[in-house]
């Protein structure tokens, strides 16, 4: 595993007690409340049928600490700002995405011929 995406994905769940406390930025306008969003890992009879795809192994690496996640997800004055700044899909949207990408490329290259 890659040694420092465990330490920094470990860091990150300890600073905000796995996801469940928030901490405050001081930006520009104000103080921003900032959130992480972390899933439970995946299993390794999951993991094993995703390592069959051609994806680059620190994401393996990630979805044993975390399943997907969200960083930065701001705040201000209570009032969400748009979602995460940074987001990595689980293992299932990634799936998703596959197929739906394999799917739309074989649309067009039936209407291409």
């Amino acid at each position: 595993m890659n040694e420092r995406m465990l330490v920094a994905i470990n860091g990150l769940k300890t600073l905000t007690n796995n996801g469940q406390k928030s901490f405050q930025i001081v930006n520009i306008g104000g103080v921003f409340e900032e959130k992480m969003g972390f899933n439970t890992p995946i299993s390794v009879e999951d993991l094993q049928l995703m390592k069959q795809l051609a994806l680059p192994s620190d994401y393996y690496d990630l979805l044993q600490l975390s399943n997907g996640l969200s960083l930065f997800q701001d705040s201000f004055q209570g009032m969400a700002l748009g979602g995460a700044v940074c987001e990595i899909y689980d293992a299932e949207t990634v799936c998703q995405k596959m197929v739906s990408s394999t799917a739309d490329r074989l649309s067009f290259h039936s209407l291409a011929t």
